[in-house]
């Protein structure tokens, strides 16, 4: 039986699926996209200049109670949303919300610097490739940014992302 929720031209299509996985394969892209969970669309971006005036840059104890342990979100900036789950290991496993795409990650805190090294796998084409750095964390607002330090203001048209320690 097609559930109530799909209209019934689109239940005369699926006769012969199983519902679960046809229902299931309708609403997975959309869980995963970002029209689906506020919190992607809430990321703030912020110029060098602001960031470079106003932002503090977490360090030393502070900077390790934020990240360890942490539920991390960030935007990367080809536009994409991550997340992951700091484990006490260094360890994490990274998602990408609008695509089958996920990586398995290290994490580590060094010279005052949150890094860290995804390797990113896709559903489709196995190994795409491998992202490794060290960024400052910058309060600013009650926000927290991910940027490099120093921060290069001559950076003309850059800006980072909001990263997220929950």
């Amino acid at each position: 039986m097609i559930p109530k929720l799909v209209s019934p031209a689109l239940g005369s299509k699926l006769k012969g699926m199983l519902a679960p996985t046809a229902l299931g394969a309708l609403i997975a892209p959309w869980l995963l996209s970002g029209c689906a969970s506020g919190f992607m669309e809430g990321l703030a971006y912020t110029s060098p200049e602001d960031l470079a005036k106003r932002g503090d840059l977490v360090q030393g104890p502070e900077l390790e109670k934020l990240v360890q342990g942490a539920n991390v979100t960030r935007r990367h900036p080809d536009g994409y949303v991550h997340t992951w789950t700091n484990r006490q290991d260094g360890t994490f496993v990274a998602h990408t919300a609008s695509s089958f795409t996920w990586g398995n990650g290290t994490w580590s805190i060094f010279d005052n610097q949150y890094c860290i090294s995804i390797r990113w796998i896709t559903k489709d084409n196995g190994y795409i490739g491998t992202e490794s750095g060290c960024n400052g964390v910058y309060a600013m607002d009650g926000k927290t940014y991910y940027a490099p330090t120093p921060i290069s203001v001559s950076r003309k048209g850059a800006r980072y992302s909001e990263i997220r320690f929950d």
